[in-house]
């Protein structure tokens, strides 16, 4: 009977020790990832960051100047000096001048763009690519399919709100296709894998925490010795969520280092942000069951203590 107890509080406690890592993933999964409002809310800072700016900036102004109709732009200046009684030879001479018109249409756009970003209307737009992009990407990992361009993040809010603008200051803009004008968050390749740990999770994500808190019982409940229960559940657990932690590092460089570079900022900060309470959690998983680990080394010194 003593064998059959210590080994179920053998396999119980090392049961715990894996499915830790797992239960913290899996109520990260249904309460942040899955989760439309929570998702938005936590990747919502994300327009603050300045290299996210740069890069938003960097893609609007780019689409925005190719739909901008310069030559209209160009003909109302010139129409504007006839009426001001300035000749047709002036205006010819005066034409070498517009040849930088695209360049300093450029620089007007850009200007247009920021006033945007500074705007509420951005982090408005912000929420609602992100919106968007939420729930491609649940359809893409709940389908484990997505199309040639993965998961994006698409900017079409952000121009039209730049749009908008431009139209405000009497610019004039051709509203051409605005999907394409958006960050790649995952690459087709990736999202099958994804797809199948995600739907693992979210399938037993009321499950796990339950089996967690038995095993955990168990291994206390059946072990003779029960400081040196504690110790091993404590290290175990320490080790488990370091494990997670390793993965979940390696999980997110290999998603940033696989789309384009000129993706990799806006990519890098969301997943930043959006793993940041699973590292959290890990991290405080670490401490508390280092925290175990020593309770079971002081109690054990105090029963060897109580023995001599």
């Amino acid at each position: 009977m003593t064998f059959v107890l210590r080994l179920l509080s053998g396999v119980a406690g090392l049961l715990a020790c894996v499915l830790l890592p797992l239960t913290l993933a899996a109520v990260w999964t249904a309460g942040v990832l899955s989760d439309t409002d929570r998702y938005v809310e936590t990747v919502a800072p994300v327009s603050s960051d300045d290299a996210v700016r740069d890069a938003v900036e960097e893609r609007v102004v780019k689409e925005t100047i190719d739909q901008v109709d310069l030559t209209a732009a160009a003909d109302r200046l010139d129409a504007g000096l006839a009426d001001l009684g300035v000749s047709e030879e002036l205006r010819s001479w005066l034409g070498p001048a517009a040849s930088g018109l695209e360049e300093r249409g450029a620089t007007f756009v850009a200007g247009v763009v920021r006033k945007v970003m500074e705007q509420p209307a951005f982090a408005t737009a912000w929420d609602a690519a992100n919106r968007e992009a939420h729930a491609e990407l649940i359809d893409a990992l709940e389908s484990g399919e997505s199309d040639d361009a993965g998961v994006v993040l698409k900017l079409a809010p952000i121009v039209d709100a730049v749009v908008d603008e431009l139209t405000g200051e009497g610019i004039t803009v051709a509203r051409g296709p605005l999907d394409s004008v958006s960050f790649t968050l995952m690459e087709p390749q990736d999202v099958e894998r994804a797809s199948r740990a995600y739907r693992a999770l979210d399938t037993v994500a009321t499950v796990l925490p339950v089996a967690w808190i038995v095993c955990l019982g168990l291994a206390l409940l059946a072990a003779r010795n029960r400081p040196a229960a504690l110790r091993r559940l404590g290290l175990g657990s320490a080790i488990g969520a370091l494990v997670l932690l390793g993965a979940l590092w390696v999980g997110q460089r290999h998603l940033v280092d696989s789309v384009p570079e000129v993706d990799s900022a806006v990519t890098d900060a969301v997943s930043q942000v959006l793993l940041s309470d699973l590292r959290w959690a890990t991290w405080i998983a670490v401490a508390v069951s280092l925290g175990v680990f020593v309770v079971g080394v002081l109690l054990g010194g105090v029963r060897s203590l109580r023995r001599t």
